[in-house]
């Protein structure tokens, strides 16, 4: 009998959120002997996010790996990105990285965040120089920068379940952008946008996180914008609902979840042309643009053409499907798949 491939899994949601996706992998294959270990149980393996819980974390990792022998560890700490241990443990390394563009700094001062950002990807770059090590990417945005060490990988972009939006028969002249309400999300280019589509009416959706940024977006905003924080998620459902056009304006976002509920809900996205939405918006289903003022001929030339409005809307909704939690597992199994012919034939 061929001996099993002992695997740990570091996960801090278990069988929760978008790690379930790879246990259920994992559990359907019989040469695995699998190894669940969670982070976020009341047992000294604390999930805050300082530094110090952090070192208490790591510590407590290193205790639970010494304790065994694996063959491959999975790390599915998507909030730990900085931990790595493939240089205490004799096993191969597989990370879903959380880091793919720069620090959240850069966007409020700017000088701190691009010396922070120097660290980070001298940090990045020494723990690419290892060997045994396997990337799974929520998208080519983020994987790029592992690609360029020749690092093996699967892109697997997130799961979203499309299945909650719906599309109002009766669709209005509406357009949506939807993010947390910090600098980083660059809302006030949305501003300009709105300013010059003024037969338009924008609404801005997003958790208020920065107060002071919100304040600012008031004083600023035109009037054929409403701010709308901490909405309930029916009425985000019902106001794409109605939307004919989904806007974002925040750079090198690593999927981007937000535009694909405006295309699960017949949105047709206006996006800028940067990180992931590069690879998900092409002209089949909508428009990417490098300036407010090209994102607003954009959604002036499609509700001249309601026709061509209209098929990319009807392309977008079809394009969301890619994403179904089936198709994550389907692109996990791939993952796998090239992971065990490279390391474990």
């Amino acid at each position: 009998m061929k001996k099993k491939l002992r695997v740990l899994i570091l996960t801090g949601s278990g069988h929760l959120g978008w790690s379930k996706h790879f246990i259920n992998v994992l559990y359907g294959k019989e040469f695995i002997n699998l190894h669940i270990i969670r982070l976020n149980q009341p047992n000294g393996q604390l999930s805050n996010l300082s530094a110090f819980y952090k070192m208490i974390d790591k510590l407590n990792i290193e205790k639970l790996l010494r304790k065994r022998t694996v063959d491959l560890m999975l790390n599915l700490l998507y909030e730990r990105h900085d931990l790595y241990f493939d240089d205490i443990i004799n096993s191969f390394y597989v990370h879903v990285p959380y880091r793919g563009g720069n620090h959240p700094i850069t966007y409020y001062k700017p000088r701190i965040g691009k010396l922070i950002n120097i660290p980070l990807k001298c940090y990045d770059y020494h723990i690419l120089k290892r060997k045994n090590i396997f990337v799974f990417c929520n998208s080519f945005a983020t994987y790029s920068n592992w690609f360029q060490f020749n690092v093996p990988g699967e892109i697997i972009y997130y799961p979203f379940n499309y299945a909650r939006y719906f599309i109002d028969p009766h669709k209005i002249n509406i357009a949506v952008s939807i993010g947390v309400f910090s600098r980083f999300k660059m809302h006030e280019v949305t501003m300009q946008i709105a300013k010059l589509v003024k037969n338009i009416k924008f609404f801005v959706i997003g958790a208020l996180n920065d107060p002071k940024y919100f304040e600012y977006l008031r004083k600023i905003k035109p009037s054929n914008v409403t701010l709308i924080p901490n909405a309930s998620e029916e009425l985000k459902i019902k106001i794409l609902s109605k939307a004919k056009f989904y806007v974002h304006s925040s750079p090198n976002e690593g999927l981007g979840v937000a535009n694909l509920e405006g295309m699960a809900a017949g949105a047709v996205p206006i996006v800028i042309d940067s990180g992931a939405f590069k690879e998900i918006v092409n002209p089949n289903i909508g428009f990417r643009w490098k300036t407010p003022e090209e994102a607003a001929e954009k959604i002036s030339f499609l509700l001249e053409h309601p026709s061509l409005w209209q098929r990319l809307s009807n392309n977008a909704v079809q394009k969301v499907k890619m994403f179904s939690p089936e198709m994550f597992e389907e692109r996990i199994k791939r993952g796998f798949d090239k992971l065990f012919s490279i390391y474990f034939t």
